[in-house]
């Protein structure tokens, strides 16, 4: 099932202009409710910031409007889009990758990979499925590194980038603190579950585009992705 039609040029021009537009009015929200936090404190700014992500997340994803298309009388289409800027510049943004930038682009995938850990439960730890997921070679003074030596590389930066990551969605409630077999562990909350949805759709949405990208190049060529 298609989360969009992408039937021709300018159905894709139509959906990126949305996500374009859509996109914007979530910054814009964003950079509002900064503003009206100089007025008042981090406290202030941080309870409306969560506001307005609970109120995104409610949205429909684009695969809920495709199985209940009379939602569109009733609510908007393209929350997803909003909760991906939302989750970009409160939670992504935010991860301390000082001692690697390098990282920056694997950051959302690397996020998708440890809601999904929380939301159904399969390894010991909530490094253990982001160091599967991680496959590229990496050289340490022109030397690749292999085995423990490569475990312990990718540990290290890891673990920053998950405190990060849990840190941020215990502030905004996308997670929550809970007694598992007697020890302490993090579980996703409802909010959390929907935050997952969206971000899983906004993944399926920027695959379609770039193939229906790919296919009408050859038709129109310098067709923008932008």
């Amino acid at each position: 099932m298609s989360l969009v039609n992408l039937d021709t040029p300018q159905a894709l021009e139509k959906a990126l202009f949305l996500q374009k537009l859509l996109s914007r009015q979530a910054k814009r929200d964003l950079d509002d409710i900064a503003q009206k936090a100089v007025m008042y404190d981090s406290v202030y700014k941080l309870k409306h910031e969560r506001i307005l992500l609970e109120n995104y997340a409610n949205g429909p994803t684009l695969t809920e409007f495709q199985l209940m298309p009379s939602t569109f009388e009733a609510t908007r289409w393209g929350a997803t889009f909003g909760v991906t800027v939302l989750v970009q510049s409160l939670i992504i943004d935010r991860a301390d990758i000082s001692h690697k930038p390098d990282l920056q682009p694997l950051l959302r995938p690397l996020l998708l990979v440890l809601i999904n850990e929380l939301s159904s439960p399969q390894s010991k730890s909530l490094l253990d499925p982001l160091k599967d997921a991680l496959k590229f070679s990496i050289k340490m003074n022109g030397e690749e590194l292999t085995g423990t030596t490569r475990d312990s590389f990718i540990q290290s930066f890891l673990q920053g980038i998950v405190e990060s990551f849990i840190s941020t969605m215990h502030e905004y409630s996308l997670v929550r603190l809970v007694q598992l077999a007697g020890n302490q562990g993090w579980q996703i909350t409802p909010l959390g579950q929907r935050v997952y949805l969206h971000l899983m759709d906004a993944r399926k949405f920027l695959e379609a585009i770039t193939e229906a990208h790919s296919k009408f190049q050859s038709t129109k060529p310098n067709l923008s992705m932008v």
